[in-house]
């Protein structure tokens, strides 16, 4: 059986994996390490928390210090009104 073909790419690169490692070490950083988790059904049930926080209350510097959820807020209201 096989599953697919394994692609290594420069975490920089356009389509590499920089984002998701930015995104696993802010998760692993600001969120996982500050709980004291008793199982993985606790990680799971704080989710949506992470989520949460992550897309409308974290400032990210990319974004000009603004949150994703009031960018694509303001991305979608520009495109409507064009």
């Amino acid at each position: 059986m096989k599953y697919g073909n394994w692609v290594r790419c420069k975490v920089s690169q356009p389509g590499g994996t920089g984002l998701l490692e930015r995104l696993n070490r802010t998760y692993k950083y600001q969120f996982a390490f500050r709980q004291d988790w008793q199982s993985m059904d606790d990680v799971r049930a704080a989710m949506p928390d992470f989520h949460r926080w992550y897309n409308h209350e974290r400032r990210h510097s990319a974004l000009g210090y603004a949150t994703p959820w009031s960018t694509l807020i303001l991305s979608a209201n520009a495109r409507n009104a064009a």
